[in-house]
């Protein structure tokens, strides 16, 4: 896996309708706006937030995870346009063919194919570009928007793990299902962007 140079210049994604680019503290304002959004939030590690501050905070703590060489964050933005409407990202890369993908979106861009677009992009560089094997996600087992939008993209779930997943505001891990798809059952044809 060839990860070293996407840490030096950031991989700049681009699909039919949007721009996959670095999240900068100016998105701060966009972010908390569907950050405090509890339908949007409401399968994450964290509680809704309140303020611009922790926003930024949020976003700080990317780029940081970022510049350590643990995450490549993106912001989904429309093509034309600089404002946030989702993030999503890969991380916690393991044996140099492994890592794990992770997104949300604006509940005013829900069920209007944003983030299937964003993660056919995403799956596409991981498997294409950074030379990975396998691709993971951890879902919350409620979260039935993501299992099948996870499935549309042809990942198997794998089963369902106890009490795996850590949530701070609650102080109490939570259980998750574990869902995984593997470059050689990707058929770019099918799902990579137009």
């Amino acid at each position: 896996m060839n990860t070293e140079k996407y840490f030096q210049e950031f991989p700049v994604l681009e699909t039919k309708r949007l721009i996959l680019r670095p999240i900068k503290t100016d998105d701060a304002k966009e972010l908390l706006k569907y950050y405090s959004d509890d339908d949007v939030t409401q399968f994450m590690s964290f509680h809704s937030i309140e303020g611009e501050e922790e926003a930024k905070r949020l976003i700080e703590n990317s780029q940081q995870k970022y510049q350590k060489k643990e995450m490549i964050p993106w912001a989904i933005t429309f093509k034309g346009e600089e404002r946030l409407i989702g993030t999503c990202f890969l991380s916690d890369f393991s044996m140099d063919s492994i890592a794990t993908i992770g997104y949300d979106l604006s509940k005013r861009y829900w069920n209007v194919g944003i983030m299937t677009e964003s993660l056919k992009a995403l799956v596409t560089f991981g498997f294409y570009q950074m030379g990975l094997h396998r691709i993971q996600s951890f879902l919350h087992p409620e979260n039935i928007a993501s299992i099948e939008l996870l499935e549309k993209l042809n990942f198997k779930n794998e089963g369902y793990l106890r009490e795996y997943q850590y949530h701070y505001d609650e102080k109490q891990f939570k259980n998750v299902f574990i869902f995984s798809l593997i470059k050689k059952d990707f058929e770019c044809e099918s799902i990579c962007p137009a």
